[in-house]
């Protein structure tokens, strides 16, 4: 994305890491805030490898307010 939407600040990442997919972003936690166009996901433990990690993200304006969850997008974590 070149430019954020208008009144956007930034987005909220959210995510989880299982041994299912989790389809629902209401029930991930929230990764990170970022105001950047570039940002690093976490880094997993190796006890992570074979897991599945679920990210969604929505944007949030200076207002507080947040827009609605991007769809889900899972992948097995490798090790």
């Amino acid at each position: 994305v070149k430019a954020l939407p208008r009144g956007a600040r930034g987005v909220l990442l959210s995510g989880s890491v299982g041994t299912t997919v989790q389809s629902d972003p209401e029930m991930m936690g929230v990764v990170g805030q970022f105001a950047r166009n570039q940002f690093r996901v976490p880094q997993y433990s190796a006890g992570d490898a074979g897991k599945i990690a679920s990210y969604s993200a929505r944007w949030f304006g200076s207002d507080g307010q947040v827009g609605p969850f991007s769809p889900v997008v899972s992948a097995v974590i490798a090790g």
